[in-house]
């Protein structure tokens, strides 16, 4: 879909995306008794990191799930089902609203366009990848 983004409004368009979140990546850490010497080597940290999915509307959002591996076709197509009755609920304030994710291979697959285009909203704007998990 084509759109005139001067006069186009963000506000009938749900984002959605996935983002990671790291507590510390690039910390040393040295542990030691009271009174014993260094060790020789430190330890890094351990990466902490988690992976959620979110989508925000202007008028609303829907709750944040966290994403255990990477999201292929199947997997975002059960996780928008799962989210369906959510997607709908803000976005029903509108009888036109608009979806965006980026087009990482997953989210432009044509099993994963189908849904999107039967069962929630007609209305899809480009975007280019940008998924932290692709």
């Amino acid at each position: 879909m084509l759109y005139n983004r001067q006069n186009f409004s963000f506000k009938k368009t749900l984002f959605t995306d996935e983002s990671s979140f790291q507590l510390d990546a690039h910390n040393q850490k040295v542990f030691k008794l009271k009174g014993s010497q260094s060790p020789l080597k430190s330890k890094l940290n351990p990466n902490i990191k988690i992976v959620v999915w979110g989508g925000v509307l202007y008028f609303g959002k829907t709750s944040l799930t966290v994403i255990q591996r990477k999201l292929g076709e199947d997997e975002y197509s059960r996780l928008l089902k799962h989210k369906r009755s959510e997607i709908r609920s803000i976005s029903s304030k509108y009888q036109i609203w608009y979806w965006q994710h980026d087009s990482v291979s997953a989210r432009n697959s044509l099993k994963v366009k189908r849904y999107i285009k039967n069962g929630l909203t007609r209305s899809c704007l480009p975007h280019l990848p940008q998924s932290p998990i692709a």
